[in-house]
């Protein structure tokens, strides 16, 4: 028999929970799906401050969404891009690793986590890192693209392309694939072609501030 909660039901759970500050909006709609509704809120915050270059103020935007949402890999990802973003890769790394178990195929926290190895040349994990994922999702256009950014920074330019052009025959459109393509026709000397792959990635997923400074820096320097 399926029973439906009472009004006084709902409230007392909800009282249950430490988000005591949230308890009008909770009744309102029952707690889980208003929780998640303001952690989006406090996320998305989080990030215009980000973008700003506001790190203590989207830290504090992400420490709220967390305290409310301890197992959002979201949240765990935006505390460490903005612990990266200052620096504080000792800061980043366990929310990377956090996000990653609590969604293991993640391709931003995985790129995060790459870069941090790569960052403290710590490179037989970045190898282990990277491949075994890639072993496992041998077909996937995300494992394949990040492989694709290891081998151009090992300097494996040819490999790094076959790599991502397979990438792109999976996924046509995949930001990520895009925008290191077109960083091996930069580092070929075709800056025609890597404007317009860069365009293309940036198409796709707009929020690639440093592929957009890379951009603009190449259409300034266009004859």
């Amino acid at each position: 028999m399926t029973t439906t909660a009472s009004p006084s039901q709902t409230q007392s759970r909800c009282r249950s929970s430490p988000m005591v500050a949230m308890l009008a909006m909770l009744l309102a709609s029952g707690c889980g799906s208003t929780v998640q509704e303001r952690v989006a809120e406090l996320n998305r915050a989080g990030v215009a401050h980000l973008l700003q270059h506001n790190y203590p103020a989207a830290e504090a935007e992400f420490r709220q969404a967390l305290a409310l949402a301890p197992d959002d890999p979201q949240v765990h990802y935006n505390l460490a891009v903005v612990a990266h973003a200052q620096g504080r890769l000792a800061d980043a790394e366990p929310h990377y690793r956090r996000a990653l178990t609590l969604q293991p195929h993640s391709l931003p926290a995985r790129r995060g986590l790459a870069l941090l190895f790569w960052q403290q040349n710590r490179q037989e994990e970045l190898r282990q890192f990277i491949t075994e994922w890639l072993n496992d999702r041998h077909d996937s256009a995300d494992a394949l693209a990040l492989y694709g950014w290891y081998l151009l920074r090992q300097g494996d330019y040819p490999a790094a392309e076959t790599v991502l052009d397979r990438a792109l025959a999976i996924e046509p459109h995949h930001p990520f694939a895009l925008a290191e393509r077109g960083r091996l026709y930069e580092l070929y000397h075709y800056p025609d072609r890597a404007r317009s792959l860069y365009e293309r990635s940036l198409q796709y997923d707009p929020w690639q501030p440093e592929l957009l400074a890379r951009l603009t820096q190449l259409r300034r320097n266009s004859p």
